[in-house]
């Protein structure tokens, strides 16, 4: 690849990207927020109170599911446990 091809590549990433962001600020500060407030409360009060979160997904959001749980626990409490399987989707003939 040349590297005016690299530069373009890239630079139309990262405009895809922050079109990505504005639009996730705007549905926060739309009906996102409120969802949004009840999942960072539910996680908080779960950690306050020794309790468990599960968070699934398959992909991306297995992938930040997972990496959500990377941090050591605090003192005192449980660590987390994080099992991410592949899952894969055969289409019969």
């Amino acid at each position: 690849m040349s590297d005016e091809t690299l530069i373009t590549s890239a630079t139309n990433t990262l405009e895809l990207e922050a079109a990505g962001i504005t639009q996730l600020a705007k549905a926060l500060n739309d009906d996102l927020g409120p969802e949004f407030i009840k999942a960072v409360e539910t996680i908080s009060n779960a950690q306050q109170n020794n309790g468990r979160v599960i968070i699934s997904g398959m992909g991306k959001s297995g992938h930040i599911g997972q990496k959500s749980l990377q941090p050591s626990p605090p003192p005192g409490r449980p660590p987390f446990l994080s099992i991410h399987q592949r899952l894969d989707m055969a289409t019969l003939a």
